[in-house]
């Protein structure tokens, strides 16, 4: 299925547009656009009612429908609608402003200068890239000009999509993205007055000036960024593990690989990596799944079919709205196949790897990732290791044919799912993500060390498991 990758755009335009945030639409053109993404959830979506009642969701949509009721700018209309992205809580339901506005934020004169980890409920510095070098890395930040840190998650919280009853993929999105996700709601100052304390001593206060991105990235490169840049999917040995490799898969989405790695063939690609594998008689093979938003799920298809010994189902069915005045998933839909979907049963390639798996995972493991997680976690094939997955493997939605949609009049754009693929008896599905088997629990003194914490923690897993 499509992954979300809305948040991304933000790197990818250049023009600067201040008009289209002063520009006020009707009343007339905003009803027109709010009705087009209404209709979208109402009629289109397959799971809309799967985790809140219709009523309750009518009800929300009734609520903004009636505020529409005065000029606004795409920025006020935005945040207006925006809460719209978690309600139905389907992780492909996500809202974001035009691309003008996203152009106007990333080239913005005065952007927060900090990097910031949000873990649990408290948020620290990563890096300070400000002429001010008070704030220092790990310092817990309480508020940002007078709005508390509590007030900001918060925030976020309402207008980021989550996935069922788990906030993982929220939780993922926020660390991100919390400087952009920042300025949206809260705009720009020349000055942030920041009220920070260091390991829990009295909080203090600083004021740091705003910077360009430019700028900013200028002092990055001085500090020396540690974290490895990802190779795209690549195979390599793992240091002090005999006949143990990783294999990192950053995306199933063709597009992402493309245009971000170079790999525009998945296939290709997969198959040199196992070429490598076999050959080397690996005995413990370790998949990197953290930051695997999904895309397309024939990409999980391929893939299983190196890492299984007998036939296997991928997805049991695939189904679309057929009556929006019903509630229920199995009354409001019926069963639609499409080809790339992973739909039905497949062989094992002849060649295959039949020794131990490790997948590491987290809130960025989302769609098509998760599909893959949930059959070899169904066939019992893997060791699942880190943090709860962003997405469902008992049923999620998708999009085929056209993820995102451009509101006519304001340009905001919209991805909600018109199609859900469903992996294993509903009756299983509580509303969680795929929980790991050994659970990697980060704190800020881990995010700041110049090495994988993750890795170390399978390679230890490993090594335990090896001498039982």
């Amino acid at each position: 299925m499509q992954n979300i990758f809305l948040l991304a755009v933000i790197f990818y335009f250049t023009q600067i547009s201040y008009a289209q945030n002063v520009h006020q639409y009707s009343v007339e053109e905003l009803q027109e656009d709010y009705q087009e993404l209404r209709d979208h959830i109402e009629t289109k979506n397959p799971i809309a009612y799967l985790y809140q009642s219709q009523e309750v969701v009518t009800a929300y949509l009734d609520g903004i429908e009636k505020d529409i009721s005065k000029p606004m700018t795409e920025l006020d209309f935005y945040r207006l609608i925006s809460p719209v992205s978690s309600l139905i809580k389907d992780g492909h339901n996500f809202i974001m402003p035009s691309p003008q506005t996203i152009s106007y934020i990333k080239n913005h004169p005065h952007i927060l200068p900090l990097e910031m980890a949000f873990l649990e409920n408290d948020v620290f510095v990563l890096n300070n890239y400000s002429e001010n070098n008070v704030l220092d890395q790990k310092y817990k930040i309480h508020s940002i000009n007078d709005v508390s840190i509590e007030s900001i998650i918060k925030k976020f919280y309402l207008v980021l999509p989550r996935e069922g009853l788990q906030t993982q993929l929220t939780k993922n999105y926020i660390n991100k993205w919390f400087r952009f996700l920042y300025h949206l709601h809260f705009g720009f100052k020349e000055e942030y007055k920041i009220q920070y304390s260091h390991f829990n001593n009295e909080i203090k206060e600083v004021s740091i000036k705003g910077l360009a991105l430019d700028e900013m990235n200028k002092r990055k490169d001085i500090l020396k960024n540690t974290v490895q840049k990802n190779k795209g999917i690549s195979i390599e040995l793992v240091e002090y593990r005999e006949k143990t490799l990783l294999l990192k898969v950053p995306s199933f989405a063709p597009s992402v690989l493309k245009e971000t790695h170079s790999q525009a063939d998945f296939k290709k690609e997969i198959d040199r990596c196992f070429d490598a594998v076999l050959d080397k008689n690996v005995e413990h093979l370790i998949i990197d799944l953290r930051e695997n938003n999904g895309g397309n799920p024939m990409y999980s298809v391929y893939l299983l079919k190196y890492l299984m010994d007998k036939p296997f189902v991928h997805a049991i069915e695939g189904r679309v709205v057929k009556d929006a005045e019903k509630e229920t998933v199995l009354e409001r839909t019926k069963k639609k196949w499409y080809p790339w979907y992973g739909i039905g049963q497949f062989k094992p390639k002849k060649k295959h790897y039949s020794g131990k798996i490790y997948v590491l995972i987290g809130g960025g493991t989302f769609s098509a990732a998760v599909e893959f997680c949930s059959i070899l976690k169904k066939y019992k094939r893997a060791t699942f290791i880190g943090e709860e997955t962003g997405g469902n493997p008992i049923v999620m939605s998708g999009n085929y044919l056209k993820a995102n949609r451009s509101l006519k009049n304001t340009n905001i754009t919209h991805s909600s799912g018109n199609i859900c693929t469903i992996y294993d008896e509903l009756e299983k599905n509580d509303g969680r993500g795929i929980i790991p088997d050994y659970a990697v629990v980060l704190d800020i003194d881990d995010l700041t060390l110049e090495r994988d914490v993750f890795m170390d923690r399978v390679v230890r897993y490993i090594q335990l498991s090896s001498n039982k």
